[in-house]
C-alpha cells in the first residue's frame, strides 16, 4: 500500500490550519533529495518530509515526497530518537497513521518543537501525542493507493 500525498494535500491543508500554520507552503515533490539540491540544501534520499527555512527567515514550509510505501515505515521507525511503547509501535505501523504522525512530526518543526541537535526526539513524541487527539473522520478520509 502507499499513500499519495497530493491526494492527501487536503488533509495535509487542515493539519496546518488546526496548528495556525496556514501561511506555510506545501511542495509535494517525487524526491526530497533532488528538491533539496536544487534548493541548495542536502538532504538523503531516505527522508519523506522536511520543513527547510524560507532565505533570511525562520519561518518554515513542509516538503513532502509525493509517494509514501508502507515498506518505508519500518524503516523510519528503527531510527526514532524516542522508546515508543508497543501500542504506539503498532500505530505507527498502520499507514494512515504513519502518515499522520510524519506530517505531524514536521508541523512540530514549524512551532519550533525538536528543532535544537539532538532534539528530534522532542517532534516525535509531540506528533506521537497530538495523533492521539485526530479526530476518526480524519483519518477515515486518507486516501490509500495499492
Amino acid at each position: 500500500m502507499k499513500i499519495n500525498s497530493k491526494k492527501n494535500e487536503k488533509i495535509i491543508h487542515l493539519l496546518l490550519k488546526k496548528y495556525k500554520l496556514e501561511d506555510r507552503t506545501v511542495y509535494i515533490v517525487p524526491d526530497i533529495s533532488i528538491w533539496a539540491e536544487t534548493h541548495g540544501l542536502k538532504e538523503p534520499s531516505s527522508r519523506l518530509a522536511i520543513t527547510p527555512r524560507r532565505s533570511n527567515s525562520n519561518t518554515r514550509d513542509l516538503v513532502i515526497k509525493e509517494l509514501i510505501d508502507g515498506n518505508d515505515i519500518p524503516s523510519v521507525i528503527s531510527v526514532f530518537h524516542f522508546h515508543p511503547t508497543q501500542t504506539d509501535f503498532k500505530r505507527l505501523n498502520n499507514l494512515p497513521d504513519f502518515f499522520i504522525h510524519l506530517i505531524l512530526h514536521e508541523i512540530a518543526h514549524c512551532l519550533g518543537i525538536g528543532n535544537n541537535k539532538g532534539e528530534d526526539y522532542k517532534s516525535d513524541q509531540w506528533a506521537l501525542k497530538e495523533l492521539d487527539k485526530i479526530d476518526d473522520r480524519v483519518m477515515k478520509e486518507i486516501h490509500l493507493d495499492n
